[in-house]
């Protein structure tokens, strides 16, 4: 479906805030001209699709956009993508690809379990903006989940210059100058096929204001020059109500596990309140001495927090000094200065990442460290993850969020996604995956801590229980929802609620961590993150969850994921379940005629997974025969009953047995 530009960039201005809240400091220095083209997701993927019990089929064009739970056959070749690129040409006609020669193998994720490829299309020699196609191979080395945002109508396409009018120096300064006439910092421009119904060479830059909030995708026609689209980047964490080499050591500081109200096993009041960021007993005395690990020892003989895995920034967003100390030990805050969401911060980042680590996920996630300004979205209550730049900013306004372990980790939570699986918050649907993930990796810490005696057991499900109070309310998990329809962001849409999507996404995580455990339930997330692509779906995240214990651990934990996936909807039917419809006949007609019944039988594997399908009848009494029934159409399974002379009665019942020799009768 092709939407005008113009009409779904003014829809999306009522996504949650106003646009001039999202925008900050930068907002005010868009011109005017260039606002209808601000939007919240990438216009040119509007897909319709339907799901089937195998995939998800785009009922526009009739090819499929997703293949799940794929039962390849025979041996891997050489190299993943060898195998990758095979199978991708036997089933070139089912997705739509058009040749292999458009399809640029662009990352390739291996694992101890899994290995994940990442092609992207590509058109007249230029990629085309965001279509990638992601094949994932299972521990066999061969397919097991395919995801396609492939824009197979390009081959209708004729005519194309590909040779761009506007220069990158000029795109660049164009930019630059949308973003901030007061300044900005941006990528190098890079060309892009915007692929709308007649596709349109583009430059693309990323663009952030100086000394400001912000991270915007800029898109400018390289032959006119004109504003395709600005894309806010930036992941917000909510929109409601010297030359020589450093040395690493570790220091001692103090800091809140997870917040103040959390540890001591209170509520919000009392003693317990923000009475803007000043300081009292039962705060201070709620914080922790906790070990910072690998910290900078600088050759000026300062210590600061800067490490493998999080260092402290004050150049995101709105500048912030970070403390640099004369001794490791010295990072011993009262709550009131503003160095003490700094260790909050470093501590908590870099104790995930650890943990992270312990999971053995099969490959790095954010690894190689990103950056953090405790104070960079100013006196905006809001924190954000740039993913450009692959940075975390917090903000003073309300409770500082930098002081709220879940806040800090909902936004780790962003760059943790986004380190397996990139671009996926440019739908609606991909940003409430987003916003979902993070809720849920924010909970899933606070309720481990209950649940290990580390704090007093209490309100878990008050997401953000110390942020989420003088401002605004926070969130709470415990929806009971399904998808699609209990959804807000599932179609193209004007106006939706994200965060309420993902809540229902985060409290089915928790179902699982009911299911199966709070360290099985973040690895396995972690492992699936690696199976998806964008444009990404719910029940794509589902399907991978499900993939990820499949590869992981021989599918040992899918009858528990998986009966709470499909119960929420996620999913079309049950791994392993065997589903059987019949009509039943009530009528016996004339003797001459026999007795057809039908059966409907269906598995989320192949027919073959059927490996016996019978009826037993009974006529007038006589003695029960068996009869095999013939395969008549997809998952239609028929026989014809011969009936005598006079016949007035016919029993019969169905019994199919499956490849694992379950048994089930009808």
């Amino acid at each position: 479906m092709r939407i005008s530009l113009l009409v779904l960039a003014a829809l999306l201005l009522t996504v949650e805030n106003s646009l001039a809240q999202k925008l900050g400091a930068a907002r005010d220095a868009l011109p005017a001209a260039s606002l209808p083209f601000v939007t919240q997701v990438d216009v040119s993927i509007q897909f319709n699709q339907r799901s089937i019990p195998d995939g998800r089929i785009d009922t526009d064009s009739g090819i499929l956009r997703a293949a799940f739970r794929i039962q390849a056959d025979g041996p891997p070749l050489a190299t993943p993508e060898q195998t990758a690129r095979a199978w991708m040409a036997e089933n070139r006609i089912r997705f739509g690809w058009i040749t292999a020669d458009d399809l640029e193998l662009t990352e390739e994720i291996r694992t101890s379990y899994s290995t994940h490829l990442t092609f992207q299309q590509t058109f007249h020699g230029v990629p085309v903006h965001r279509r990638r196609v992601k094949v994932n191979l299972g521990p066999s080395g061969l397919p097991t989940m395919v995801l396609s945002g492939y824009a197979p109508h390009l081959d209708e396409i004729d005519a194309f210059d590909a040779t761009p009018t506007v220069s990158s120096d000029q795109a660049k300064r164009q930019a630059q100058q949308l973003v901030s006439a007061a300044g900005a910092s941006s990528s190098e421009p890079k060309l892009v096929v915007y692929p709308l119904a007649t596709p349109v060479l583009a430059w693309r830059v990323i663009a952030w204001p100086v000394g400001a909030p912000g991270e915007w995708e800029v898109l400018l026609n390289a032959h006119s020059g004109a504003t395709i689209h600005l894309l806010d980047r930036v992941i917000r964490h909510r929109h409601e109500d010297s030359t020589s080499v450093p040395r690493r050591i570790d220091g001692k500081g103090k800091a809140w596990i997870p917040d103040p109200i959390t540890s001591a096993g209170v509520t919000y009041g009392g003693a317990y309140v923000d009475n803007n960021d000043s300081n009292s007993d039962a705060l201070n005395d709620q914080r922790k001495e906790v070990s910072l690990l690998d910290i900078e020892h600088g050759a000026d003989g300062k210590y600061r927090l800067k490490g493998p895995y999080v260092s402290i920034d004050g150049s995101i967003g709105t500048p912030y000094t970070p403390p640099a100390e004369d001794s490791e030990n010295d990072f011993d805050y009262l709550r009131a200065n503003q160095h003490f969401e700094a260790v909050q911060v470093y501590y908590h980042i870099d104790a995930n990442q650890r943990y992270i680590q312990s999971l053995d996920v099969g490959h790095s996630i954010q690894g190689g460290g990103l950056r953090a300004n405790p104070h960079g979205e100013g006196s905006a209550d809001n924190s954000a993850y740039y993913p450009f730049q692959n940075a975390v900013s917090f903000g003073d306004g309300g409770i500082d969020d930098g002081e709220d372990a879940e806040v800090i980790l909902h936004e780790y939570g962003h760059a943790i996604l986004e380190g397996s699986s990139k671009d996926l918050f440019g739908t609606l649907e991909g940003a409430g995956l987003h916003e979902g993930w993070g809720d849920y990796w924010a909970t899933s810490y606070t309720r481990g801590l209950m649940d290990q005696g580390v704090v007093p057991a209490h309100d878990w499900q008050h997401v953000f229980s110390w942020d989420g109070n003088e401002t605004w309310p926070g969130r709470r998990l415990g929806s009971t929802a399904t998808y699609p329809d209990g959804f807000d962001c599932t179609g193209n849409v004007s106006f939706c609620n994200i965060y309420a999507d993902g809540l229902i996404w985060a409290t089915s995580l928790m179902q699982v961590y009911d299911a199966i455990g709070k360290r099985l339930t973040d690895q396995l997330n972690l492992i699936s993150h690696a199976y998806l692509n964008f444009p990404v779906k719910f029940s794509d995240a589902a399907e991978a969850l499900l993939q990820a214990d499949q590869d992981r651990y021989q599918g040992a934990h899918v009858p528990d994921i998986g009966q709470i996936l499909f119960d929420r909807g996620y999913i079309e039917c049950l791994p392993g379940a065997l589903q059987l419809a019949h009509t039943p006949v009530l009528t016996v007609p004339d003797a001459s005629t026999p007795l057809l019944v039908e059966l409907e039988a269906e598995t989320c594997a192949d027919d073959d997974d059927i490996a016996r399908h019978e009826v037993h009848y009974s006529v007038d009494d006589e003695a029960w025969k068996i009869a095999a029934m013939a395969l008549a159409g997809e998952g239609l399974y028929t026989y014809s009953i011969e009936l005598g002379p006079g016949s007035e009665k016919v029993e019969y019942y169905f019994e199919v047995e499956q490849a694992n020799g379950a048994v089930t009768r009808l």
